[in-house]
């Protein structure tokens, strides 16, 4: 009897065994074959064309919100929230960014209207070129008519992209619920940090979750979306601190880019989230192709490469080649 017991404790240790040894195979797989047709997909130069105009997007952006906030609290107020925002990326010592910040807040009232125009057209860039970049990575058509696609960007900038706006800024929206409530006083260091990251992360699950399952044209398949953001997820985790730690520890860009150093500062932030949300796409891409479609990663890269426009400028030399059939 416990012989019996013992070789069937063997044998579902074994079966645990095997099933986790292939289940980081096919892991590994997908990530070395998304890492690969990233490059194909020539991520990294989408993700420099959504940072520039998620920057451009970003001051209209603080504008919007200072002019609405007018509404409720104090401006100065205001353009010190707005300022704190940027606070964990900027050098220390930089003591403009705040005067900076009251200076655009205090001209909402001028700018307003147009503040709100520049946001939406920017913002609707934005996701213009994410849903091309998406398209890529999921191999579906490139668009949408004119007008619906003018319509599909903006439902999705002011849903999906007010989504992740809150979820990078849920340690903002933390820290006021905090300073309102004042609860577990004895242990607000370890509780403040636990349920800013637990709050953090859900929020930027649920948006790169919903960018990878509803930004691709024609893409509704849950469990590789889910797949694609728990990996940015970790990634943006991560980077976060990494970047923190390197700006106000080693990176004295001050002294290269003099005033400029807030605006470059954001800028290689903004490139490393928007590298991070595209490869996550990949991810997701490959995720469907490879683990629920069932194709190898040989087949996966060669539709990647035929996509390629060096692959394509190949295939037309070769066929304007002379004696090509």
């Amino acid at each position: 009897m416990s012989r019996h017991l013992n070789q069937g404790a063997s044998d579902r240790f074994r079966e645990s065994f095997d099933s986790a040894d292939e289940w980081a195979k096919e892991t590994y797989a997908v990530l070395a074959q998304s890492v690969r047709d990233s490059f194909i997909d020539n991520v990294p130069q989408w993700a420099a064309s959504v940072a520039w105009y998620a920057l451009l997007s970003a001051f209209p952006l603080f504008l919007v919100g200072g002019w609405i906030a007018s509404f409720f609290v104090d401006a100065q107020w205001a353009a010190e929230q707005i300022a704190n925002l940027l606070d964990d990326f900027i050098p220390q010592g930089d003591n403009d960014l705040e005067e900076k910040m009251e200076e655009a807040v205090a001209a909402r009232n001028q700018v307003g209207l147009i503040a709100f125009a520049g946001l939406l057209f920017t913002g609707t860039r934005v996701f213009d070129t994410l849903i091309r970049a998406m398209n890529i990575a999921f191999d579906t058509g490139s668009s949408y008519g004119f007008f619906k696609r003018i319509f599909v960007e903006a439902v999705m900038l002011l849903t999906i992209g007010l989504l992740f706006i809150i979820a990078l800024m849920s340690g903002f929206f933390t820290d006021l619920l905090w300073d309102a409530v004042r609860f577990l006083p004895a242990q607000e260091g370890l509780a403040h940090a636990i349920i800013t990251w637990t709050f953090r992360t859900a929020l930027l699950f649920v948006a790169f979750y919903a960018i990878y399952r509803y930004v691709p044209r024609g893409n509704g398949h849950a469990k590789s979306a889910a797949t694609g953001a728990a990996t940015a997820v970790v990634l943006f985790m991560v980077a976060n601190p990494i970047f923190q730690f390197y700006v106000q520890r080693f990176g004295n860009v001050n002294v290269v880019y003099g005033s400029l150093a807030i605006l470059v500062i954001i800028m290689i932030w903004v490139y490393i989230v928007c590298l991070i949300t595209l490869f996550g796409g990949e991810v997701a891409a490959h995720t469907k192709d490879m683990i629920y479609d069932g194709r190898t990663a040989e087949e996966v890269g060669q539709r990647h490469n035929e996509r390629s426009p060096e692959w394509q400028r190949l295939q037309a030399q070769k066929a304007a080649a002379p004696g090509a059939k």
